[in-house]
């Protein structure tokens, strides 16, 4: 969908489904409540929302797609790890069917290798569903392998936009995308001691 033909209005008037734009959550603690309700409850509420139908299927099938099975269904949040309840904010995303998805810091709160198997994951979704992914990320090492293309911002406005084989090679042109380059690359023993 282009920004142009996003009609103003109430969501109920609008002609164009907003559900082809979904966010998956950085922080699922908040966004899936511990102990509040089972998963299976917390992720037909988008379908609800949206009056689509279908929820049992369209969940079984997120959970299938994301690793978790349609037994995870039945749990409550306390009881899934951090890459468990990221996979459940993926999940709730992909039962709406959307091209678009805001990945908010998908890999901030998971170590390593969770980090990785995220990652593939979304790459996986990508491949096979076509989706357009706008990703939020402080870390480069993400943006570089999961993005195409980056716009660097600070404040709201945008510093700089470039490819990801940019950032790779370093060919930056603002000193904020170079700073922030530097921030993100870890310590630096010679740097701290200067």
């Amino acid at each position: 969908m282009e920004a142009d033909q996003v009609q103003p209005g109430p969501w109920h008037q609008r002609s164009q489904p907003l559900h082809e734009l979904q966010r998956a959550h950085h922080q699922v603690r908040g966004a899936v409540a511990p102990g509040c309700l089972e998963l299976a409850l917390h992720l037909a509420g988008s379908v609800e929302l949206y009056r689509i139908g279908d929820a049992e299927t369209r969940i079984e099938r997120a959970l299938d797609e994301v690793g978790l099975g349609r037994g995870f269904r039945f749990r409550y949040p306390h009881q899934l790890s951090g890459g468990q309840r990221q996979r459940i904010a993926i999940a709730r995303a992909l039962i709406l069917e959307p091209q678009v998805m805001l990945l908010d810091e998908p890999t901030s709160a998971l170590d390593a290798s969770v980090q990785a198997e995220v990652l593939n994951l979304l790459e996986e979704l990508r491949r096979r569903r076509g989706l357009t992914f706008i990703m939020v990320s402080h870390d480069l090492a993400v943006v570089t392998h999961m993005c195409e293309k980056l716009m660097v911002m600070q404040r709201g406005q945008t510093v700089e936009l470039l490819s990801s084989s940019d950032l790779a090679a370093h060919a930056v042109t603002q000193d904020y995308t170079r700073k922030l380059m530097e921030a993100s690359s870890g310590f630096n023993r010679d740097t701290a001691r200067a």
